[in-house]
């Protein structure tokens, strides 16, 4: 468990363990996400075949990818939502597994290390997801359809990362957060 329990015997200075204790829960609430039947459609994805009986053929024999079937069908919407929950459920369990990690190690002391493993979701994991919401089209194109990562990796110096969070935040209709400020906090935590 990552939460501290008062007289648990760890190297976290006793200051942090509220704010330790914090993170555990919102961490508990992040992983909700991955296993909460609320979250169930995030998991799977119907695709209606409608009248189309050699679509419904191509998913039975299972000869090419799904994927490959959607986009060589123009199916893509479909595609479109296929990869889209595939990629943030993905990084959301990559992130809840850093951040777990993070904390583990904060509690034995070892801060240059949860630091260096907590830094990743909130630099380049948070940068696709807020790419996705965005404009989700736009990326599954750069992402599947052209696949060139210098046009969506977070390391890719192509990405206008400010931008790309103050697009995000103006979405997300949260104006006490300062794009510019939370774009510097990011930046700064790469060195």
């Amino acid at each position: 468990m990552i939460i501290i329990e008062k007289g648990a015997k760890v190297n976290l200075p006793k200051e942090y363990h509220l704010v330790n204790n914090i993170c555990a829960h919102l961490y508990d609430h992040i992983t909700e996400i991955l296993a909460d039947s609320y979250y169930s459609e995030m998991r799977s994805t119907n695709i209606v075949f409608g009248e189309d009986e050699e679509l419904k053929k191509k998913f039975i024999e299972k000869k090419e990818l799904a994927l490959d079937i959607l986009k060589s069908s123009n199916k893509n919407d479909d595609l479109e939502i296929v990869l889209t929950k595939h990629i943030v459920m993905s990084i959301i369990s990559d992130m809840v597994n850093f951040i777990y990690e993070s904390m583990i190690i904060a509690q034995k002391g070892k801060m240059s290390v949860a630091f260096a493993l907590v830094r990743k979701p909130f630099t380049d994991q948070l940068l696709i997801l807020e790419q996705i919401l965005v404009d989700r089209k736009d990326f599954i194109d750069r992402f599947f359809h052209k696949g060139n990562p210098e046009d969506y990796d977070p390391s890719s110096h192509k990405l206008n990362k400010k931008q790309i969070i103050k697009n995000a935040l103006s979405k997300l209709e949260l104006s006490v957060f300062d794009p510019e400020l939370i774009f510097e906090l990011r930046e700064e935590s790469k060195y």
